[in-house]
């Protein structure tokens, strides 16, 4: 489309973008999701669960066998209500047929298999009890530090993306003479991840740098501040009253 209008096949006409007006975000070097390369572990966690699942219903609808009797006509309506059979042979028996299984090797296999799709992705499982504990920040950091690294080349290629759709957009409003023209590498382009943070840590690390660095950048490390700049332009008009004073 062109202007709100559809373009006929083969007909060319000028736009105001100056290229191809379509962005390549590109999750890897393969191009491919993060789910792919593990879809066989998926399907066989999917698979053990099922199965699982399966084996409880079946455990549910066990058979009932009896040996050394036989029900009479109106015993198998008795046996379903009163849970119980009066007149059976001292000699006669009822088992249950049902499958056996053994829960605690189902549920290591379901580990192992959640631990391989976490490693292989490069993700680190939150839900781990054996996760954080009573690690430090530092130790934290060192066990996100292949997720961490992951995420920062997807950092990367998003704010390449997100540069080039800068540069269409201004070059689009250049033409139409609302904007001046803008170095699209001169943009910041700011990613905040949603990670967990030793508070204590990062409170005492921005009282040790006062004095040292400025107080907007100070400002920033706190995660409950969320415009750095305005909170620092109270607390510089906050000083200079106090100065007056």
């Amino acid at each position: 489309m062109n202007g709100g209008q559809f373009v006929p096949v083969g007909e060319v006409r000028y736009h105001w973008f100056g290229a191809v007006p379509m962005i390549d975000y590109a999750n890897n070097d393969e191009r491919q999701g993060d789910f792919e390369q593990i879809l066989s572990l998926i399907d066989a966690y999917d698979a053990l669960m099922s199965a699982r699942l399966t084996d409880k219903k079946k455990f549910v609808d066990a058979l009932l066998v009896f040996f050394g009797m036989t029900l009479a006509e109106d015993d198998e309506r008795r046996l379903a209500v009163e849970k119980f059979i009066d007149g059976a042979p001292l000699d006669a028996r009822a088992e249950y047929i049902q499958k056996t299984f053994n829960e605690s090797e189902v549920q290591v296999l379901a580990d192992a298999l959640v631990r391989e799709i976490h490693k292989m992705t490069l993700t680190v499982d939150m839900s781990d009890e054996q996760f954080s504990g009573n690690s430090s920040g530092q130790a934290l950091k060192l066990k996100m530090l292949a997720m961490d690294q992951l995420v920062g080349r997807k950092m990367r290629r998003m704010e390449r993306g997100l540069r080039e759709r800068m540069a269409l957009y201004n070059h689009e409003l250049v033409v139409r003479g609302v904007m001046p023209v803008v170095d699209h590498t001169q943009v910041d382009v700011i990613f905040t991840p949603n990670l967990p943070i030793n508070e204590g840590e990062r409170v005492d690390l921005v009282c040790k740098l006062q004095g040292i660095v400025d107080d907007q950048t100070l400002l920033s490390q706190l995660w409950f501040i969320s415009d750095p700049a305005e909170a620092a332009e109270i607390m510089r008009r906050r000083k200079e009253g106090q100065a007056e004073e």
